[in-house]
């Protein structure tokens, strides 16, 4: 390296931590900006280790979808307020889709 010379930071300053949270931000079409610097980073990699990638991510899908969200500081308060990622081995119970007869319509199901 010669003097006057940069290092290009391939990084952008994001912590290692927390580019997990940002591709897959990202693709899941939640593009915003970080604009975090230095120990601003702090509270959000807690949060990544608190909730886990998946809720922030999901979090983020839901609120970009309802407004117009250009910075990731946009999420913050929603996020701290998540509860903790379930502990491994926690049963999964999600609903169960509500099946119909096959062959019946909905006047001979008295529904009309």
């Amino acid at each position: 390296m010669h003097e006057g010379e940069r290092v290009e930071d391939s990084t952008y300053g994001i912590p290692d931590a927390a580019r997990p949270l940002i591709d897959s931000m990202s693709a899941s079409g939640v593009i915003v900006r970080w604009p975090f610097k230095g120990d601003q980073w702090f509270p959000l990699l807690a949060l990544i280790n608190k909730c886990g990638v998946p809720a922030l991510v999901e979090y983020a899908r839901r609120t970009a979808d309802r407004t117009h969200v250009d910075s990731a500081r946009y999420f913050m308060r929603g996020w701290s307020e998540l509860p903790p990622k379930p502990a491994d081995g926690s049963p999964v119970h999600r609903s169960r889709p509500q099946l119909r007869a096959v062959g019946q319509s909905p006047e001979d199901r008295g529904i009309f």
